[in-house]
């Protein structure tokens, strides 16, 4: 087992951490004020509108909550990689399953996937997916597709981020230890991206991001198996 660690600082991941769960908080707290103090001015239907953003702001709370923890982790090399020869269809079909997690009913793709194996942690992978998942959503010709040879790769896209106008390019190029990167974690863009840098780099493997006209294609370059 290998762990992985950089050199960001753990202030700022607290800095920006603060920053991301401040909002769904305040949600949350601004929603349960409202029916609490003036309860008797709403119909049963205000309250259940009202209930169900106070219950989306909790979701995303907890979300944020548990990539934070997936990170702090990451960053203090407290999280283990097991990288193991994988079949690439086992890996498409994984990677299927988690991206249906997060996008549901609306997360149809097509799907392509060559012969070969490479040598990932599944889990990892799929987390870094799953990351990447809470901030972008698919579009109507969005592919996963997994290619083959000595040098495998993943790809998926086009996906439009949820909160437009992150450079996104930019946010994949900067070094994981400039404290620059820890600043992503207020943003939803962000802490997802950097979240699912350290869970694909720490494996050896490299994600990467092309602007095309429809949106983003994600492309997550594997280590391949020795012939």
């Amino acid at each position: 087992m290998t762990a992985y660690s950089t050199g960001a600082a753990g202030t700022d991941l607290l800095r920006g951490a603060a920053h991301l769960l401040r909002t769904p908080l305040g949600v949350i707290l601004g929603m349960a004020t409202t029916l609490r103090d003036y309860d008797a001015r709403f119909t049963s239907e205000q309250r259940v509108a009202y209930l169900g953003e106070v219950l989306t702001a909790a979701e995303e709370l907890r979300l944020a909550v548990d990539g934070m923890s997936l990170l702090s982790r990451l960053v203090s090399g407290t999280l283990a990689f097991n990288p193991t020869v994988t079949p690439l269809a086992a890996l498409l079909a994984e990677a299927a399953t988690t991206l249906a997690g997060v996008w549901g009913a609306d997360g149809s793709m097509q799907r392509r996937v060559d012969d070969g194996t490479a040598r990932v942690d599944g889990q990892r992978l799929s987390q870094a997916l799953e990351a990447v998942a809470r901030a972008f959503q698919p579009g109507p010709a969005t592919v996963l597709a997994l290619s083959g040879g000595q040098d495998p790769a993943l790809e998926l896209g086009p996906l439009m981020p949820r909160a437009p106008g992150d450079d996104i390019e930019a946010m994949l190029r900067v070094p994981l230890d400039q404290a620059a990167a820890a600043d992503w974690t207020g943003r939803l863009t962000g802490w997802s991206l950097l979240l699912a840098r350290y869970l694909t780099e720490g494996q050896g493997a490299y994600l990467s991001a092309l602007a095309v006209r429809d949106g983003v294609i994600f492309r997550i370059d594997l280590p391949g198996t020795p012939s």
